[in-house]
């Protein structure tokens, strides 16, 4: 018996089967390749320059306030702390400045791919420049590193989408500060012994927190309750007096809050010479609750009056 094998037609077969078994990678490979070259363009960096400003601040002639638009340095600001997180909230870029030392102090340029981003910044006045800027751990949490917070401090959040093409400019305005603050004027004229201030707002609040000054920057509330204390000295006072009336400043966990503030008058060895505590005092956002009254004498009433309009500042009679 005679067997004839068509080896040409085996051949063409057998190299059809294996094109068709190749041609899905082929196909898969093209497809990556054009994946690949789209990443490339999409992380391509964009110039990106951001600008602060916007800063409220008020100018009080004659106790008639009016708030203007200021500068970073306008609005006593020496500190700024800046950064980028993307959709996933991962930090993408970050950036600290400090007055004095950087230049274009309110200006940012930094690189970024196109994408969705949110910009994070939080700006204030620090006790000296080695303190630095705040740290921001995320846009809802960031905290400022200081040993008192003054009352200008500001904060803010913005959303922001860089596309391909053309540098990007973007100006962030911080508006209203994010602190609440609480002065004193005496009416009645300080002992020649009193050589020290003492101010706390709330003394029972979470007193062991170790750090007061943890904040959410897209609000500027606290995260609870806290208990702020701060030291005025007669030596470092304007004319070596307490005359421009002592100032404490915090962060409120809303809008308006209601505390506990107490004083305490001291000697330069820090003996107590007379102490009072006022309760059930309000608190507001971007607003200074001024106490005035005769603290060193026995005639004290506990009556308190209150300008509700958000201008800067409250008055409170004792």
């Amino acid at each position: 018996m005679k067997i004839n094998f068509n080896f040409a037609a085996l051949n063409i077969r057998s190299m059809q089967k294996f094109f068709f078994l190749l041609l899905p990678l082929f196909v898969a490979h093209l497809f990556s390749c054009s994946s690949e070259d789209s990443n490339i363009e999409q992380t391509e960096p964009v110039s990106v320059k951001v600008s602060f400003s916007g800063f409220d601040f008020s100018v009080v002639p004659d106790q008639n306030f009016a708030t203007s638009r200021a500068s970073a340095a306008e609005a006593q600001v020496t500190c700024i702390a800046f950064k980028v997180f993307d959709e996933n909230n991962k930090e993408f870029y970050a950036e600290k400045k400090t007055k004095g030392t950087n230049e274009n102090f309110d200006q940012i340029n930094c690189e970024l791919p196109a994408g969705k981003y949110t910009f994070v910044a939080v700006a204030h006045k620090a006790k000296t420049p080695s303190n630095g800027a705040a740290d921001i751990a995320s846009p809802e949490k960031a905290v400022i590193n200081d040993i008192i917070l003054y009352k200008s401090t500001y904060a803010t959040t913005m959303s922001v989408d860089i596309t391909r093409g053309e540098p990007k400019e973007v100006t962030m305005n911080f508006g209203k500060r994010i602190t609440a603050s609480f002065s004193l004027y005496i009416s009645d004229p300080y002992p020649e012994e009193v050589d020290e201030v003492e101010i706390i707002i709330d003394p029972d609040q979470n007193v062991g927190t170790p750090n007061q000054y943890t904040f959410n920057p897209s609000t500027g509330f606290s995260f609870a309750k806290q208990s702020y204390t701060t030291n005025i000295y007669k030596k470092n006072s304007p004319n070596n007096s307490f005359i421009n009336g002592p100032m404490i400043s915090c962060f409120l966990t809303a809008t308006e809050q209601v505390v506990n503030v107490k004083v305490n008058m001291k000697d330069s060895s820090g003996k107590l010479i007379r102490t009072r505590t006022f309760n059930a005092v309000t608190l507001k956002q971007n607003c200074t609750t001024k106490a005035t009254g005769y603290f060193f004498t026995n005639s004290v009433s506990n009556g308190y009056t209150f300008d509700t309009t958000d201008d800067e500042e409250l008055s409170y009679a004792f």
